[in-house]
């Protein structure tokens, strides 16, 4: 069955697909921003979100649901969004120009962890809003982040680029650090 936009038949490119848990999917896009798919009538509605009220980011990267059920989304360079409690629009949690969320993950201890292909981690606090800046400045190597991953032990993983030597894992959960050539922190 084609997905219905709006204005007609979708085209252009779909960047994710996330289940509501209500039999619904949200479907993030590069040319047309976020829609709420309903797969009985084979209808889309176009939600607002905080990027693509500017005009300038009809773009959305990811979309992730967290384990409370809030929806969180990354439109393209437009920082961190979440659903508002009526489910009618998208609300910036957290903005830094430039921000592109490539993945997320809730960690073990509920906090949302968000990998960033150009400032490296940020791990947010869903409770207080508050967020916590992981890059080049204090702990990284690189500031390129590019996927994430949780084991059965809770340790999340990271991989990156530039990365040589493999995964880098979460700080602080009992993983040995070493320091590179540079003097920077990096994770065995």
């Amino acid at each position: 069955m084609p997905l219905r936009h709006p204005s007609g038949l979708l085209d252009g490119r779909v960047n994710e697909i996330e289940p509501d848990g209500k039999g619904k999917l949200w479907i993030g896009t590069a040319d047309h921003g976020l829609l709420l798919f309903h797969p009985p009538g084979g209808a889309a509605e176009q939600l607002d979100h905080p990027a693509r009220s500017t005009g300038k980011y009809p773009f959305i990267n990811k979309i992730f649901t967290a384990s409370d059920g809030k929806i969180w989304v990354a439109p393209g360079m437009g920082g961190l969004c979440k659903l508002t409690p009526q489910g009618d629009a998208f609300q910036r949690q957290c903005y830094m120009e430039g921000l592109f969320i490539v993945d997320f993950l809730e960690g073990p201890d509920g906090k949302l962890w968000c990998a960033a292909m150009n400032y490296g981690l940020l791990k947010f606090d869903i409770e207080t809003e508050k967020y916590e800046l992981i890059s080049m400045e204090n702990r990284l190597m690189r500031n390129s982040i590019t996927g994430m991953k949780m084991d059965q032990l809770g340790r999340i993983w990271f991989t990156s680029h530039f990365c040589e030597a493999g995964p880098l894992h979460l700080p602080g959960a009992g993983i040995q650090q070493r320091r590179g050539m540079d003097g920077r922190l990096g994770f065995d």
